[in-house]
């Protein structure tokens, strides 16, 4: 076999490391990056906020907003053209997806408005939200009680471990109060005015889960900004997952409807 001369040789070389390159750009996010680097302009950064190095974002899960660099500027943040936030250079949200399309992706996007320098600028970035693991929750008032009737486990990964009441104020999540919990019969399911509620067609599986506090809970939720149910899952490898409903999004079919 011929030996090849120290010209052949870093030829060699750096047709693999041109091809590399390439590869880079094409297939990862070179090109981005390179937009990045050479951009005056700050990016976005998304992710969750228990699972950071998730590749993606289910729908109603906590996510952490940032820039990839220093903004010391008051920022406005606006979430899918509707949903206005003042705040600084990190803000925290949860994007959920519509449910009348619960099992597709849907986009949702972020804009940032902030001076840099002696102009202002704004960035933005688009994000596709996976459907979140099929899970079930029903809420009610009843007298002075706040009740949540959830199905144990999202899918046949995620089990439930806890939910709490939040309000959302100032681009964060502020957990409130948490909810005691108790296995209930889905045969009969009794508040305490001692009327009874059938689980109204949801497919609870086996078992449900009864989460209940009182309504000075939820009074002080409400009054500390717009209010949401946390819930706190983990996984069989040991990893946490939390997602978020705001109170506006129960719908009446998930509502328990007394007999």
């Amino acid at each position: 076999m011929r030996k090849l001369t120290r010209r052949e040789t870093i030829s060699s070389i750096g047709t693999v490391l041109v091809g590399g390159f390439l590869l880079w750009l094409d297939k990862g996010d070179g090109w981005e990056t390179i937009k990045r680097l050479v951009s005056h302009k700050p990016a976005l950064i998304v992710a969750s906020v228990t699972r950071p190095s998730a590749a993606e974002i289910l729908s109603g899960e906590k996510v952490d907003i940032r820039f990839d660099r220093v903004v010391t500027s008051r920022v406005v943040w606006l979430f899918d053209d509707r949903e206005p936030v003042v705040g600084w250079d990190e803000v925290q949200h949860a994007f959920v997806n519509e449910p009348t399309q619960a099992g597709v992706r849907q986009p949702h996007r972020v804009d940032a408005f902030f001076r840099l320098g002696a102009k202002y600028e704004t960035v933005g970035s688009v994000i596709v939200v996976a459907p979140a693991p099929t899970f079930h929750a029903a809420l009610r008032v009843a007298g002075a009680h706040v009740q949540v009737i959830t199905s144990p486990e999202a899918g046949n990964y995620w089990h439930l471990d806890g939910v709490t009441l939040a309000s959302y104020a100032g681009g964060k999540f502020i957990e409130t109060a948490s909810l005691r919990s108790a296995i209930i019969n889905l045969a009969v399911v009794a508040d305490t005015t001692g009327r009874r509620y059938p689980p109204d067609s949801i497919r609870w599986g086996s078992r449900a889960l009864r989460w209940f506090t009182d309504t000075a809970d939820l009074t002080r939720s409400i009054k500390t900004g717009a209010t949401w149910t946390v819930y706190d899952f983990h996984g069989k490898s040991g990893e946490a997952l939390k997602l978020m409903q705001p109170l506006a999004n129960f719908s009446d079919s998930a509502r328990l409807q007394p007999r």
